[in-house]
């Protein structure tokens, strides 16, 4: 992850789920609540996402995948699934604090 966003998201509260949150953590060693792991429901509790995959890779979770990206288009969060997006959604939530 780049400097500029690891400052970014210092400046902010961080939730996921909990595998996610935990490797995060584990490798930035930012602060994350985690929420109850993916399966039990705990992708679906946030407001901006950002979820980085391979998308030449068929994933073993895509119904998973396809049900956050749903919710975000129900509910308007914002989803991130690349550098460029990713970078627009932290500054604009970089303004917001």
């Amino acid at each position: 992850m780049s400097c500029s966003l690891l400052k970014v998201f210092n400046k902010h509260q961080l939730f996921s789920p909990g595998t996610t949150g935990l490797r995060i953590n584990e490798r930035t060693n930012l602060p994350i609540h985690r929420f109850k792991s993916r399966p039990l429901g705990g992708d679906q509790v946030i407001d901006v996402v950002f979820f980085f995959r391979d998308p030449l890779i068929a994933q073993p979770h895509e119904p998973d995948i396809s049900a956050l990206i749903r919710l975000g288009d129900v509910y308007q969060i914002p989803i991130a699934t690349n550098r460029y997006p990713c970078h627009r959604c932290s500054r604009k939530i970089n303004n917001y604090k």
